[in-house]
């Protein structure tokens, strides 16, 4: 079983839906994705649009390709869009566990990408796991890998 900390970023890519409206087809790219299983859960897009892992075909530790299930159809019944529901192609998205723990990391990487999925996640499933469980972080708790990149960066010299 996977860590329920685990909350992976993986690329969307070749998303296809079936003659189930419920089940999408994809393909997955990322790092570490030999650690995912079937019943984690990975979302792409906003609303609280999530998909549970029927089904995963390992091409590699960084390709797979992914049987995804619109669970009870909610994706599709809550589509302000109008789009259908489905996974974005082409896009970036998160895996989880569908624990308070999972979730709280989900949104923990999303805040912290600019990306408001983990708030609507969180408001979804919020009665499957109990709300009182699942933590809003305000700030960013440690371990923090941030990336910079620094301009008009001057050298200094030091005067005796």
């Amino acid at each position: 079983m996977a860590s329920p900390n685990l909350c992976l970023e993986v690329l969307f890519t070749n998303v296809s839906p079936s003659n189930d409206p419920n089940i999408y087809t994809a393909t997955f790219s990322g790092n570490n994705l030999n650690n995912l299983s079937n019943g984690m859960w990975v979302t792409n897009t906003s609303y609280g649009h999530a998909f549970k892992i029927n089904s995963i075909t390992l091409f590699s530790n960084t390709l797979i390709d992914v049987v995804l299930e619109d669970v009870d159809g909610y994706n599709t019944a809550n589509d302000p869009p109008g789009n259908g529901g489905g996974p974005a192609n082409d896009t970036i998205g998160y895996t989880f566990i569908l624990t308070s723990v999972g979730i709280n990391s989900l949104v923990t990487v999303t805040n912290a990408a600019g990306l408001d999925w983990g708030n609507y996640v969180i408001q979804r499933f919020a009665n499957i796991i109990g709300s009182t469980d699942i933590l809003i972080p305000t700030i960013l708790t440690p371990p923090i890998c941030l990336e910079v990149f620094f301009t008009n960066v001057l050298p200094t010299s030091v005067f005796a």
